[in-house]
Order: C-alpha cells, then structure tokens, then sequence
C-alpha cells in the first residue's frame, strides 16, 4: 500500500470529502501541536489576498494556501493533523463568520449557500442532510482549545481569545464587503468554497507524516527546531500517562522560556535550551569539534566532511528533567535579583559571582554561557562545591573574554571555548581548568585596550566600577554610559578644538557607568555642575568623580583616567590568566576572601 496519497482539495472538499462509512471523519489537532497562534494582522493579510484573488481572478484560476499534512489514525475514525492546522482553524473561523452574516436571510436568496457553509462547519447526516451540533475540528493541543471553538460555532463565547477576535473581525470584514457588493458578494462566497485549494497529504501512518513535515519544514517553512524535537519527544510516550507528563513538562519548559526570552538574542528561546544541552553532550564526550546545526546534531546520523557524534533525541533519558534544569540555572542567572524560583537548584550566587556575571552579560560574544552551564549542570549534584567555587570560575572566565575582547575584538574565540568547555567536564580544580589559557604579555594589552571601540568598551567600564573597593552593591541593570566631556559639549565650558574634542570624547577615560537618572540630570553640564549629580550617584566610582580635586576636565584628565582605567583591568587579567601551582592545592583556602566576596542568601 502507498505510504501516502496527495490531492488537491478546496476548502468545500476539505470539510466535506471525509467519509468513512457513512460517518464525518474529524480533524484532529494532537496535544505536541502548537496552539492556535494567528492574531488578527495575518487574518487581515489573508483577507485582503482573498479579495485580490476574487477581484482578478479568470474562470479556471485557483488560488493555493499551502498543504494540510495528516495520518489516519488506528481506527479511520479522524485525521490527525500533523501540519497545516492554523489554516484549517481560521477557515472555520471565516466561514463562521460568513455563515452568521447571511444565516437569517437577509441579504437575498441564500438558502442553498447558507447549507453549503453549513455542512463545512458541522457534521451532517449524509442521507438526510440533517445538521448535528459536532464540528469537524477536535484541538487538543491546549487546555479548553476545543472548547474555545466550539463555544464560537455554538453563538456562545466571549472576546478575550484569538478565536474570538479573529471570527468578529472575519464578521466586520464580510458584513463591509456585503455593503459595497450588494449584488455580488455571494459569488465571493463560492469562490471561498471551490476556488481556494489546499495540497492535501494524507499518510498511512504517523512516522510517514512526520517525515513529510519534517522535510517541508526543512525547506524552508518557518518553523522551530524545538518544535520538531517536540514531535520526536512525544512519539516515544508510550501510554497516555507518558504523553501526559510530557505534555506537563514541555508547557513548564515553555513557560520559564518566556521569562527568559529576552535574554536571547539568536535562537528561538526553547532552541538555545537544546543548545546549552548540545554542548553539555559535546563536553561529555570530550568533543570539541565545530558546532553543526542543532536538527543534524540531534538526528543521530553522521554526515559526511562534518566531525563530531550526532545524538538521537529518541535515546537521551531523562531529557526534560535536564532542559528544565538548564532553562531554571537561566533564569537564576539572568535575575540580578537573586531570586531562585525553582527548588530542584540549590547552589547559590554570591554578591562577587552576580558582580562578574554582570559584566559577562555585556559582552556580545555568547559562548561564555556555555561554559557556565556546563560548570553548573556538571556539578549540580554537589552544591557546596558550587557554592566554593562559582565566583572564582565567573572571575576567571570574566578575565578570559575580556582578554580575547582585547586582543581579538571578541570574535575567534569560538574553539577555544569549545575546548575550554571539555576541559570543564574532566577537571574539578578552577586553576587546571584554566591552566591551558594562561597569559601574561602586558605589553600587548596595553597597547591593543587602547583600540577597544565605543559598545566593546560597556564590559570593560562595568569591570571598572566593580573593581573599585567601596563597590559593595549591585549597578542596576539600567545603567548608562555617561560621557565625562559631553558628546554635545559647550564650547564655553571647555577650551579645546572641534578636532581634539572628537577624538577625546569617545575614549575609554573619558566613559564611566552611571545610574541612568544621574545621567540624565547631568546632561551636557560643565563639569562643575555635573559634580554636584555625581554626589547623589550609588556608584562608588561616580561618587569618586564628584570629589575630583578640579572643576574642569581637560584632555589631560581624560589621558590620566585612561592609564587607570587600562592598569586595573590588565591587572585583573593577568592576575587570573596565571597558573598558581599553588593555588592550585589550596584552592579552598583561598576562596575564603576573593576580592568581590559578599555572599548573599537566596530571597
């Protein structure tokens, strides 16, 4: 028997061609699906071509919406709906509103039509044509998502959905039309029937739908790889307890990537929680080969001219229990507020760790992530180890990318972390970790910090401030970079000339972090002036500022604020990129006093 068949349906023949012994099949959407996500905007978009459609249309033109991929269940008794059913839920939302527009018969003679429309939403006797109060659509894929639907065909629902909003705007937009095309409309209606086609794939079997999904979404249909190892998850349950819980799991996965989405910049936010994973995996088997796309990596099938094992998702136990894990470490990580929200995390973050981790999260490379997931999720079993070492490991690779920042802008960094990150999974002592990353040519970042450009100097500013002894608190996340001499200065207020004040006023001594209302205040001020808002900042090196010995800042000061700055944090560097042998066996002793140390308990 063929694996699958394909054939072109219109929307009519969508709704109307199920048969299977006498009786309607049911579409029906399983629970791994995404839930009914069209706003109103799209059903705008797709109103409007519609009516072009309509509008130019010849007598043998069709007008394509795309596939509708389903299986036959075990019993034929419904299709499964493996891709396609945001289309197939907002045709029945239109045809809905359509149907309400003309029900009562007002506009014209619409009898025939109005069964037409009816027969597409609900099931009907096909020996008596007798109407039932069943539709065609069965969601699963969210609590009460079929509910939503049936309660809109039932006249019997509120607004506070998309189901509901979609359906009243399908019914303002019908209700317009009928107004200006009071003699043609019901031809748009027939033209919505039997002119607008699907390319409907029906498959004998689950897997077979599933590869046909996968491989239209593979070329280029907009879909997440989450999505797709979502599909592969659900198919190893292997009762309706296991699709359940999984199903529980993967909306608790969801819902802390919500939390953290803004913090991602690349990936869809549940994709870079199979990220962090892959490197984890990568790590454990001492693989540091380059990064393959995240589908490849998880098919389990090896591809010829790219290194590396590939993981089958199908194989990897205890999977949800590891990426919940990673998504809560997230969203610990990017809460400055210190506030744990999930009890399976028991380390805690340190004031000194929160200090470092602050400066991390300005950098625009991302792989540092990686590493302290790794660190994280490798040692999640011994807390206290965590708790001993996580700020030095923070400083340590806080010193590593800024190092690289320096010297490489950043980029090219990309395999020694891939490197480090094996180095992270077989060896507990921080300095061994690092040991194969040493550096000490102070000559080199003296003169390369002084090439350091406009956002890449945000980390090295913050690292600044944080180096400073009477730091003792966390810089809102809000800050601002202020401009000692203003980008917009008063020619009055300063002599210089037009040409030294841009070169001047974009170098590193001439930049500090500032809470973002003593900025504002300050604005393009004298400095004088701005000394007296610098007073009222928390910030210890602002408040340093404000006791500066001269009301005016000259060149000068900006040169002398530059050497500072540059020794500060080249000595923060090298003091972390040496390999103590020492240190090495009293690593403990020395994490009783770290530079940043001031723990914080979890709120």
């Amino acid at each position: 028997m063929a694996e699958m068949t394909v054939e072109k349906r219109t929307i009519r023949e969508l709704f109307t061609n199920n048969l299977y012994k006498g009786k309607f099949k049911n579409y029906t959407i399983p629970e791994y699906q995404r839930p009914y996500a069209w706003d109103e905007d799209r059903c705008t978009i797709l109103w409007d071509d519609i009516i072009d459609f309509h509008n130019e249309m010849g007598a043998d033109d069709e007008y394509y919406l795309g596939s509708l991929v389903v299986y036959k269940d075990t019993d034929n008794a419904t299709y499964q709906v493996i891709d396609g059913q945001q289309r197939l839920t907002t045709f029945t939302l239109m045809l809905k509103a359509i149907y309400d527009v003309i029900k009562d018969g007002k506009k014209l003679e619409t009898k025939k039509l109005i069964e037409d429309i009816g027969t597409c939403l609900w099931k009907t006797d096909p020996k008596s044509g007798e109407k039932s109060n069943d539709i065609h659509i069965i969601s699963k894929a969210i609590e009460d998502a079929n509910n939503m639907l049936k309660e809109i065909l039932a006249d019997n629902y509120n607004n506070s959905n998309l189901y509901s909003e979609n359906y009243n705007s399908f019914k303002s937009k019908f209700d317009d039309y009928i107004d200006k095309n009071i003699d043609t409309w019901a031809d748009l209606c027939l033209n919505i029937l039997d002119k607008l086609v699907v390319l409907f794939v029906e498959c004998e079997t689950e897997d077979a739908a599933l590869r046909i999904f996968s491989t239209l979404n593979d070329r280029g249909l907009q879909l997440a790889d989450s999505d797709i190892f979502k599909v592969k998850l659900y198919q190893q349950c292997k009762n309706y307890k296991e699709q359940k819980d999984f199903m529980e799991d993967w909306n608790e996965l969801s819902n802390i990537c919500k939390s953290i989405s803004k913090h991602i910049t690349k990936d869809n936010s549940i994709d870079y929680i199979f990220r962090c994973y892959s490197h984890i995996l990568r790590a454990k088997e001492n693989d540091y080969s380059s990064e393959i796309a995240l589908r490849q990596f998880y098919s389990g099938k090896e591809s010829k001219g790219r290194g590396g094992k590939k993981y089958d998702l199908r194989v990897q136990f205890d999977i949800m229990e590891n990426l919940i894990y990673i998504a809560n470490v997230l969203d610990y990580i990017y809460d400055s507020s210190n506030k744990n929200k999930d009890a399976d995390i028991k380390f805690e973050i340190s004031l000194g760790a929160r200090k470092y981790i602050h400066c991390l999260l300005q950098l625009s490379n991302e792989y540092w992530k990686y590493a302290l997931i790794i660190f994280l999720f490798n040692n999640k079993k011994d807390t206290k180890y965590i708790n001993e070492n996580l700020e030095l490991f923070t400083e340590k690779l806080l010193a590593f990318m800024i190092k690289e920042l320096i010297i490489r802008g950043g980029s090219n960094t990309k395999m020694q972390l891939l490197k480090m990150y094996c180095d992270i999974k077989e060896k507990k002592c921080i300095e061994e970790i690092f040991k194969n990353y040493q550096y000490s040519d102070r000559k080199i970042l003296d003169s390369m910090i002084k090439e350091i450009k406009n956002a890449q100097m945000t980390p090295l500013l913050l690292l600044h401030s944080y180096l400073h002894k009477k730091q003792i608190t966390l810089i809102k996340e809000n800050f601002q970079i202020e401009h000692i001499l203003p980008k917009k200065y008063k020619a009055a207020y300063y002599n210089l000339t037009d040409e030294e004040a841009k070169e001047y006023i974009q170098k590193l001594g001439n930049k500090i972090v500032i809470d973002k209302k003593i900025n504002i205040k300050a604005g393009n001020n004298w400095f004088a002036a701005k000394k007296e808002e610098y007073r009222k900042s928390d910030i210890a090196e602002v408040k340093d500022l404000s006791l500066y010995e001269k009301d005016d800042w000259e060149l000068s000061d900006i040169d002398k604020r530059i050497n500072v700055i540059n020794k500060n944090i080249i000595n923060f560097i090298l003091k972390n990129m040496k390999y103590n042998e020492l240190e090495k066996n009293e690593n403990k002793l020395r994490l009783k006093n770290p530079p940043l140390y001031n723990k914080v308990r979890r709120k």
